[in-house]
């Protein structure tokens, strides 16, 4: 083929593509609202059992994590906004829907939209799928208090009032630290019957009209033995010892542990270095007025709790000044530490030694609970107790001024002289032409007014050294700005458009602007520079020619990730934008976040091979989904050449994207494995690579240093610490390596059309439990891979112990129904678009001839197939099956069950399984079964007593969920050792049994038999079953014609 052949081959085929894509959302709007419901529906599901964790969760007092609290907020708010489209948008335009002369621009962008949400939605319940199976939705709360007389009594007094109806508020109440959110935890805790419903708890001040308790101090006994045993101080330690302990425990007398944990880490060298005396006695070395000698007692414990951690107490203070909303970032604590010159000006000569130094410094301010997490591992914050005392502090003994939720700007007698000012006010009042500070080094001022007068700054130009104004909304800087020659770091707003201004500014080191349109030539005359970030969004549109190129010294640049407007080359002449090569001039530069174009002139290996932390994208910025993961060392690369130069990057990426690039696999295989032993997240997308992607056949891809004896297993280990493994429309991939990894735990791969085997023929059965390659395995998902023969072969079955959700999904039919509605039917699509798969679980003829025991799933706790129509069981078996589950699989703690589109299976239970098997199994869900004759026996239901929604969709062979008449067996799987349905007196079963939903199920006739009823209280939505008659439940809506 020549040339130009290939060229016009390729070409047409993107049009096509292009086209088909297009035409999609023209022709098939319907197909994608449908979805759009479908998917909804799914979140929904997602939502309410995920609920029920978190509320298991909140009843045992443990601390809701905030990853969860944000996905939550985002999927109703997901959910909210398709409702509001799907009212506002189709059902309001039903008329162009049946119309004969349609709208076809309306049609184009309802199916383009909804496509569209369709892929957020679906990201979200993928999200929500890993909280209901590996990522933590809580944690546990610290340890419960110590049982003091006087908290009992308060208690007590609490719970009598919680069963007098006449009361309808209880307030608790009492000084900061005294215990009134562990109290409220412990009624929280405390059994409820269901039918009393309790007044609501008040913690604060107390409210009129209700029943009040004050929790006073400890008292001085009590004190001290919550002291010594948070201190963890013997009672025979040395006199002095207890001495000293025991004066400063006189000082404290409050429950909250945290006041105390601050104390342990450096008790013992603060006592052993000053007499005890000293800490009682010294008088507060000022005016002595009432607040100050209010704080004189907490400033000392501070101290004491950091005597030997100083001076990294000061960064505390630079929280207090420079938090949003109660916390702050650590990157922002690294660039006021740099900018303010907090940390010893020897070792912090770089950013890089002030951000090692800082994360350390933050690390031992958390152990000792001055500092605690924000809402993630980015995020830092104080301890309400702690910020009360760490105020006082600033403002006695360091000269730093907080003052927030100001009504006016305060008066000038009550700021000057301060070293460091923090002010935050919705709006102030009267704000001085001038602030007239000359004392004054670092200002952060929050607030939403538009105007700073132009002289404001005057008076302080030679002073002022670090500058937040990014919580204002000015529109236009003063003029009196570039007077601060002093002035070594500076945040702008967003709003602010015209920054040439700061070309005066030659001191300053750190820079952040956001939302602006065009980066100045002026700023490249700001040659010292160290750290420029241009934050984030869209607004960014250009950055003028050999600005970047004059700031050598810089050695952060952050550059928001959808700014393409890069110039091809580097010219001296005036020109709209930047060249990427002028990177080349930064030799300092040891962190960078860019985007790269394809095809555009890009820095040399140099510029890449001194980064420490980057956030590069090659090719197309970062998609949404791809900005969850946290990472220093993140790289993207889509439909690029695999240049030497970002060979660089891609060995030291610990996160990693490729989607449609070409010679992936020749460098994967040239480095051995020895250039990737950091990456932990590894998602590669459309690559029309060779058939092995991680690994030769012929050869091993391990250097000395990543073979890892496996006590004889001799395992070669690639990717020692990957996590997270996505594989995604390798269309010619057979293999993809035989060890990943000792540390994977999540595996998921798609679209891999050509294999037909997930795991290696010539790995061995592990020989010691929960050590070696993919033992750590928590999540496998596997999708649209019709080859593939088995999901878990026999030799990997002891590796796979770990596992804790299962996804098998192989459906294919919206693809299909596109293609052949516009093209018509394609063979080929057809053979690629269904599966062969006979069984998930392959086990070997010598295990099965041996009758062996089952094989225990001891952790796996979801587990959903869908889409196999040749599926006959779980786990296979050299005889016939008609159910899905035998005897030879066991799941203990399997919770949510979800099948869908098995064509072959006539039942998902029909013979006993091993005893324990599916007990705690709460959600089960079956759709578009359409051979399924029943569910199981009803000799079962001893089984499922913690069954709690039952869900069954599009079945058309139903006849009965629990079917009459015995098993196969005869026996049920309820244990021997347990009553059967038989022996119990009532015919209630499902005892825990909260809502029952059946929809589309034309032969359905009965749920349970005549001598059976389920609980009164269970919640059952019957649609569309004509056939379902005489279904005693008090709460069915039957609705016959939907």
């Amino acid at each position: 083929m020549s040339i130009v052949e290939t060229i016009v081959s390729k070409a047409s085929e993107v049009a096509y593509t292009i086209a088909f894509r297009h035409f999609g959302y023209l022709f098939q709007y319907n197909e994608n609202i449908h979805n759009l419901e479908v998917e909804t529906k799914g979140l929904e599901d997602i939502l309410r059992r995920i609920h029920d964790k978190e509320v298991k969760a909140q009843n045992n007092a443990e601390i809701i994590e905030p990853d969860f609290e944000k996905w939550q907020k985002d999927a109703k708010e997901m959910r909210d906004e398709v409702v509001a489209f799907l009212v506002n948008q189709v059902r309001s335009n039903s008329g162009f829907i049946k119309c004969w002369c349609p709208n076809p621009m309306w049609r184009y962008r309802l199916g383009k939209e909804s496509e569209q949400m369709t892929s957020r939605v679906i990201s979200l319940k993928d999200q929500g799928t890993k909280f209901l199976t590996i990522l933590p939705l809580s944690r546990p709360a610290p340890p419960p208090h110590e049982a003091f007389d006087s908290r009992q009594k308060i208690f007590n007094g609490i719970m009598e009032a919680l069963k007098d109806p006449t009361i309808k508020m209880i307030g608790v109440h009492g000084e900061g630290g005294v215990g009134k959110t562990t109290m409220k935890l412990l009624h929280m805790m405390t059994p409820k019957p269901v039918e009393q419903r309790p007044p609501s708890v008040s913690i604060g001040a107390p409210v009129a009209s209700t029943k009040e308790f004050r929790i006073p101090l400890l008292e001085d006994k009590e004190a001290w033995t919550l002291f010594i045993k948070t201190a963890e101080i013997s009672v025979n330690s040395d006199q002095d010892m207890l001495f000293a302990a025991k004066e400063v425990c006189n000082e404290l007398r409050v429950e909250e542990e945290a006041t105390f944990r601050i104390i342990n880490p450096d008790l013992d060298t603060f006592l052993s270095k000053r007499d005890a005396k000293d800490i009682v006695n010294e008088e507060p070395n000022d005016k002595g007025d009432k607040e100050k000698e209010k704080g004189a007692d907490e400033r000392e414990l501070f101290a004491t709790c950091t005597v030997n951690i100083w001076p990294q107490t000061q960064l505390p203070f630079v929280l207090l000044i420079a938090a949003k909303d109660a916390e702050i970032s650590i990157e922002d604590l690294v660039r006021y530490s740099f900018g303010m010159r907090l940390l010893d000006p020897i070792l912090s000569t770089t950013l890089e030694n002030v951000r090692n130094r800082v994360l350390t410094l933050v690390q031992s301010l958390k152990a000792s609970c001055l500092l605690i997490e924000g809402r993630d591992e980015k995020m830092v914050k104080m301890h309400d107790i702690i910020q009360d005392v760490a105020i006082l502090i600033a403002k006695d003994e360091k000269g730093y001024l907080v003052k927030h939720a100001l009504k006016k700007w305060p008066e000038e007698e009550t700021y000057a002289g301060y070293s460091a000012i923090s002010l935050k006010s919705k709006y102030f009042c009267e704000i001085p032409s001038e602030l007239g500070c000359k004392e004054l080094r670092t200002l952060v001022l929050r607030s939403k007014d538009s105007v700073l007068p132009d002289s404001f700054f005057n008076g302080m130009e030679t002073n002022l050294e670090a500058l937040d104004l990014s919580g204002m909304a000015i529109k236009s800087l003063p003029l009196s700005l570039s007077k601060l020659v002093k002035l070594r770091m500076l945040f702008l707003p967003k709003q602010v458009r015209d920054i040439s201004l700061l070309g005066e500014l030659k001191s300053l080191e750190i820079l952040f602007l956001n939302g602006i349109y065009k980066l100045a030539p002026e700023i490249g005359q700001l040659t010292c520079l160290k750290l420029l970030d241009l934050g984030y969004g869209y607004d960014l549109r250009e950055i003028a020619p050999n600005v970047i190129s004059h700031l050598t010294k810089m050695e952060e640049l952050c550059i928001p990730d959808h700014f393409d407007q890069w110039e091809d080359e580097a010219t001296d002449t005036e020109g709209w934008n930047a060249s990427l090569v002028e990177l080349n001039s930064l030799t300092c530069l040891t962190t960078l976040k860019v985007h790269i174009p394809g095809r555009k002139s890009s820095p040399n290996n140099l510029c890449f091979e001194n980064l420490v932390r980057f956030r590069i994208s090659i090719g197309a910025p970062f998609a949404f989904d791809e900005q969850k993961i946290s990472s220093i060392k993140t790289l993207k690369l889509k439909d690029v050449p695999l240049e030497d130069k970002f060979k660089v990057l891609l060995v030291k990426a610990e996160v990693v994207y490729i989607t449609e690039v070409k010679g992936l696999e020749t460098v994967l295989h040239d480095t051995d494995g020895s250039g990737f032993l950091n990456l932990k997240y590894l998602e590669v997308t459309s690559c029309d690579g060779g058939e092995n992607l991680l690994g030769r056949p012929e050869r091993s891809l391990q250097t000395p240093r990543q073979k890892m004896s496996r006590q004889g297993d001799d395992e070669e280990i690639v990717f020692p610490r990957l996590t997270e493994m996505i594989l995604e429309y390798l269309r010619n991939l057979i293999s993809f390596s035989r060890s990943c990894g000792p540390s994977l735990e999540v595996l998921s791969i798609k679209g891999l059309y050509s294999i037909s085997e997930i795991w290696d023929k010539q790995i061995k059965p592990m020989t010691t439990e929960g050590i070696g390659s993919f033992s750590q395995l928590q999540s496998l998902n596997v999708k649209e891979c019709p080859k593939l023969v088995n999901v878990v072969p026999c030799n990997m079955l002891q590796r796979l112990r770990n596992l804790k959700s299962i996804n098998v999904v192989f459906y294919f039919e919206s693809v299909v129904h596109a293609i052949t509605t516009i093209l018509g039917p394609r063979k080929l699509y057809d053979q690629n678009c269904y599966s062969l798969l006979k069984a998930i679980v392959e086990t070997s003829d010598e295990r099965e001839r041996a009758n062996d025991e089952p094989f225990v799933f001891p952790q796996l706790f979801h587990l959903e197939l869908d889409g196999m129509p040749n599926l006959h069981s779980f786990c296979s078996s050299s005889r016939s099956e008609e159910s899905l589950f035998n005897q030879k699989v066991v799941f203990p703690f399997l919770e949510c069950m979800e099948i869908s589109r098995l064509g072959s299976v006539k039942g998902i239970w029909d013979r006993t399984p091993p005893v324990d098997s599916f007990k705690q199994l709460t959600t089960l869900e079956l759709d578009s079964c359409h051979e399924l004759l029943y569910v199981a026996p009803s000799e079962l239901l001893g089984s499922l007593q913690n069954l709690k929604y039952l869900i069954i969709r599009k079945c058309n062979s139903l006849e009965e969920v629990f079917k009459s008449g015995g098993s196969i067996s005869g026996e049920g799987i309820v244990s021997k050792q347990e009553p059967t349905t038989k022996d119990i007196d009532t015919n209630v079963v499902l005892p825990r049994l909260i809502r029952v939903r059946l929809e589309d199920l034309p032969r359905l006739k009965s749920i349970v038999s005549e001598n059976n009823k389920l609980p009164s209280s269970v919640v059952t939505i019957v649609t569309r079953c004509p056939l379902l008659e005489g279904f005693e439940v008090p709460l069915l809506r039957n609705t016959k014609d939907g």
